[in-house]
């Protein structure tokens, strides 16, 4: 056997393994990304454990949470932001505790992992923007969606419910407390706007 030709399929497979358990990062760690502008670091807000068994940092990306082992080349690695030490693989504690929940819990549903990042979900509608604080993340059948509480009016009257927000045409993406105050004082929406979907960038 040829030890130097490379299996592609089995790479790519790799990549695309798909989460089926999150645990939020609660260390600070954040992650080395490079989209064509030099290295950046991206904060890692969830850990998931995927299909193949093995560990990924979950970093925002167009709306929603990405592992970035789906992202090739432009990862450079995790950084330990209290050593500043750049590592390939993530840290040693994650994957025990990754399966230690999965062996231990089994919702036969959706599973949910808070959010750390203090975010919001930005909707525009006639140019007009509104906010709701993004309350967790939803994984079901390796899709991770943002949810938030929406109020709605019932026969026994209004009660908040559950959503996922990307079911809404006026879903722009999510938005930091900094970034809500830049767009309620009619400010640019940027590149750096992290989670808004291309069709509301300027």
């Amino acid at each position: 056997m040829n030890t130097s030709v490379i299996d592609l399929e089995l790479q790519r497979r790799a990549r695309l393994a798909k989460p089926v358990r999150l645990l939020p990062d609660l260390d600070g760690y954040s992650c080395l990304l490079d989209f064509g502008l030099g290295g950046e670091r991206h904060d890692v807000l969830a850990w998931a454990l995927l299909e193949d068994q093995s560990v990924s940092a979950m970093v925002l990306l167009n709306a929603t949470l990405t592992p970035v082992t789906q992202l090739g080349r432009r990862f450079g690695g995790y950084c330990d932001g209290q050593l500043e030490h750049i590592n390939t693989d993530p840290p040693g504690f994650v994957l025990p505790s990754l399966m230690a929940a999965r062996d231990h819990f089994d919702p036969p549903h959706s599973m949910q992992c808070p959010d750390m990042a203090d975010l919001s979900v930005a909707f525009c509608h006639d140019d007009q923007w509104s906010f709701k604080p993004l309350q967790m993340w939803s994984l079901k059948n390796g899709d991770v969606a943002p949810l938030v509480d929406y109020q709605t009016r019932t026969a026994q009257g209004p009660r908040c419910i559950r959503i996922d927000s990307r079911r809404y045409s006026s879903f722009a993406g999510l938005v930091s407390a900094a970034q809500i105050g830049q767009l309620k004082a009619g400010g640019p929406v940027g590149m750096d706007f992290f989670g808004l979907l291309p069709s509301y960038r300027t």
